[in-house]
C-alpha cells in the first residue's frame, strides 16, 4: 500500500519507535520553561540524569501549556521513549487512555485523528473494533482521495461496498468488478455496471480499458472492436 497523507508506522508495536518522530515539532513553539522547571544537573550527575531531568521538564511544561491534541501527545510519548530506560509502561498508559476515550466518545471520534490510527491497531484486539478503526482510516483516505489506499483498507474490514465506490473513484475497474463479484452481484447488475464503467474509461480517454470490458463483460463484441479502433487512431496521431 502506498503511503499517503499523515501516517507513521509503528512496526510490532515498539513504543520505543515514537524515539524517531522529532521532538522539533510545530506543538513545542511557544511553549516557556519556568524558573521552577528544574533541568539542572547537579555536580557529579551523570549524563542519564540530565536527559531524565531535560524530557521531565519538556513533558511538564507540554501538558501544563499546551492544549491536548494528538500533536501534543506524541511529543509526550516521545519524551517517555527517550528516557533511559524507555518509559514503557506510562507510555502505554498514555496510550490506553487516548484509545478509549476516542471509542467512548459519542461523535464518534475515530474518525479524528489519523494520525492515531497505527496505535489504535496495535492496542486492539476486539474484532469488530478493529474493523471500525479500518473502516474509519478508509473514510479518511478516501476523503484525502487516495482512493486505491482506501479500498484496499475497506477490504481488510470487509466494507465491500465502500471499496467498491472506492475502485470506481480512481478508475479501477478490475477492483470494481472483483469486488462486485464477491458481493455476489447479479449477472444483470454486473453487466449494468459493465457497461457504467465502459462509458467512464471511453470519457476519460480510455478506449482501450472500455474495449475489454466490451469483450470481457458485456459480450459486446462489436463496440470491442470499435473502441479498439478509436485506440489505434488515437495512437497513430
Amino acid at each position: 500500500m502506498t503511503n499517503c497523507g499523515d501516517q507513521f508506522d509503528i512496526e510490532g508495536g515498539d513504543v520505543t519507535q515514537l524515539a524517531e518522530l522529532s521532538l522539533d515539532e510545530p506543538v513545542l513553539e511557544g511553549v516557556r520553561f519556568d524558573e521552577d522547571d528544574d533541568v539542572e544537573v547537579l555536580d557529579g550527575g551523570g549524563e542519564q540524569e540530565q536527559n531524565i531531568r531535560v524530557l521531565m521538564a519538556i513533558r511538564k511544561a507540554l501538558e501544563e501549556q499546551v492544549m491536548a491534541s494528538p500533536a501534543r501527545e506524541l511529543c509526550i510519548l516521545t519524551t517517555l521513549a527517550r528516557s533511559d530506560p524507555p518509559a514503557l509502561e506510562e507510555a502505554l498508559k498514555r496510550i490506553k487512555v487516548i484509545r478509549e476515550m476516542e471509542l467512548s466518545d459519542s461523535d464518534d471520534p475515530k474518525k479524528n485523528n489519523p494520525e492515531l490510527f497505527p496505535l489504535r491497531l496495535q492496542l486492539i484486539s476486539d474484532p469488530s473494533k478493529r474493523g471500525q478503526v479500518l473502516e474509519a482510516r478508509g473514510d479518511h483516505l478516501s476523503n484525502k482521495k487516495c482512493f486505491e489506499d482506501a479500498a484496499a483498507t475497506y477490504l481488510c474490514c470487509t466494507s465491500l461496498e465502500k471499496a467498491l465506490k472506492a475502485y470506481r473513484a480512481c478508475g479501477n475497474w478490475r477492483g470494481v468488478l472483483t469486488v462486485a463479484g464477491i458481493i455476489k452481484l447479479g449477472k444483470e447488475e454486473v453487466k449494468q455496471l459493465a457497461h457504467e464503467l465502459c462509458e467512464e474509461l471511453q470519457a476519460v480517454g480510455k478506449p482501450g480499458e472500455a474495449a475489454k470490458i466490451a469483450l470481457e463483460y458485456c459480450g459486446d463484441a462489436n463496440a470491442g472492436i470499435n473502441l479498439l479502433v478509436v485506440q489505434g487512431i488515437g495512437r497513430r496521431r
